[in-house]
């Protein structure tokens, strides 16, 4: 059996709004970053939230 050298990518960044994988990272735990995909329903959700904190 080979051996394979590499790392694995323990850090992941999800999109808040729909929950999709938007890209890894290398880091030395386990870490979830949450962030917006560019997905129109996202983007226009994202939108909508913040028009509603500016009425507030």
């Amino acid at each position: 059996m080979e051996n394979l050298v590499g790392t694995v990518a323990l850090g992941s960044i999800l999109c808040k709004r729909c929950g999709t994988l938007i890209d890894t990272l290398d880091t030395d735990k386990v870490t979830i970053y949450y962030s917006d995909c560019r997905q129109e329903a996202c983007v226009k959700e994202g939108t909508e939230n913040k028009e509603r904190e500016y009425e507030a």
